[in-house]
Order: C-alpha cells, then sequence, then structure tokens
C-alpha cells in the first residue's frame, strides 16, 4: 500500500488518521467473526480487536406472539428490539405490546400486569408496568411497555429473557401471567 506525502508516493506499513492536530498510528488486529479471524484496523492503544470485540447495532422483533396460557382472557405478547453493542457492552431497547386474544375479551381494573426483562447472564431484571390497575383493557386494543436493557455478551449473539406477573384483584385469576423469574421466555438474537 502506498500513500503520497506531497513529493513522493511512499510505502505504508502503518495505516494513520489525522486526529485533527497530527496523524495517530493504526494497529492491526484480528478479530473473530463466528467462523474465520477477520483482520481489522484499530486506533492505538485501544487493544485491537479480539473474539467479543467490536461494535454493531441490530432491531427486528424477538417475538411477534406469545400468549399467556393459565386462565382466562388470554393476553397475547410481542416484543420488538434495537440493540447496540460496542465491543461487549449490549444495550437493548425493547418495546412490549399487550392485546386480548378476542374483540369480546376484557381485564378490568384492579389488575396490573407488569413485564421482567433482562440480558440473559445479568443478574438483575428491569420492570415496566404494561397494565395499570386503573387501567381497564377491552377488546384487542394493543397495549405498550418500553425497557432499556443493558448487559454484557462474548459473542455475536444475545438473548433476551422476559416474564410477566399479575398482582391485585383476582378477578380472572392469574389472567395474564407468562413464565417466570425461574422459567422465563428466551429469545436471541444476532448482533
Amino acid at each position: 500500500m502506498k500513500r503520497f506525502t506531497g513529493a513522493a508516493f511512499t510505502d505504508v506499513t502503518t495505516r494513520k488518521r489525522f486526529d485533527g492536530a497530527a496523524w495517530v498510528n493504526l494497529t492491526f488486529g484480528r478479530r473473530w467473526n463466528g467462523s474465520a479471524w477477520v483482520d481489522l484496523w484499530s486506533d492505538s492503544g485501544s487493544g485491537g480487536g479480539s473474539g467479543s470485540g467490536g461494535s454493531g447495532s441490530a432491531s427486528g422483533t424477538l417475538v411477534s406472539k406469545v400468549s399467556s396460557t393459565v386462565a382466562r382472557p388470554t393476553v397475547n405478547f410481542s416484543a420488538a428490539y434495537a440493540a447496540t453493542k460496542d465491543g461487549t457492552a449490549l444495550t437493548v431497547n425493547l418495546t412490549f405490546a399487550a392485546w386480548l386474544n378476542s374483540s369480546a375479551s376484557s381485564l378490568g381494573t384492579g389488575v396490573k400486569l407488569t413485564v421482567y426483562a433482562r440480558v440473559k447472564g445479568s443478574s438483575s431484571w428491569d420492570s415496566a408496568v404494561i397494565k395499570t390497575a386503573s387501567a381497564s383493557w377491552s377488546g384487542a386494543t394493543r397495549h405498550s411497555a418500553n425497557l432499556s436493557l443493558s448487559g454484557t455478551i462474548s459473542g455475536s449473539t444475545a438473548t433476551v429473557e422476559f416474564y410477566v406477573t399479575r398482582s391485585g384483584s383476582t378477578y380472572g385469576g392469574t389472567a395474564g401471567t407468562l413464565g417466570s423469574a425461574g422459567s422465563p421466555k428466551s429469545y436471541t438474537f444476532s448482533i
């Protein structure tokens, strides 16, 4: 590879970038992409690439419909994500939607539904209320809640776990619950 110095072309053995004041060397490194080592260049002193390094982003649907299976009315849930990765640090913004299975169904006041979610491997769960106790749901209208999760991953895939609890009124028994902390729903995506 050659670079024009202003007077002549010279061989370049180290890539450089201009940081605003001077040219800074970029170091050579390699990153495992899941099936092979890939050459990369990175800022000097940053440690280069590694099997878990790199950055990226991804978005999509974790699950388009998963239904509560205990009692009635049946509540359906979906989850969409937008994720960013910087090295091993992962941030995932989740949007949950919940809706009743039938236009004739209802879930009245006094019932509160809370979604708990985390990046698999994280020790703590984040939560958001998707149905407040003062709300009354009827029909198949969609209701949403948002969560921002953080965690670490060692490769190019991440897994999000979530479950839904119910509190308040005993009307409808345990309707609306989904999974548990010990047995959450689990979905994996690539980033």
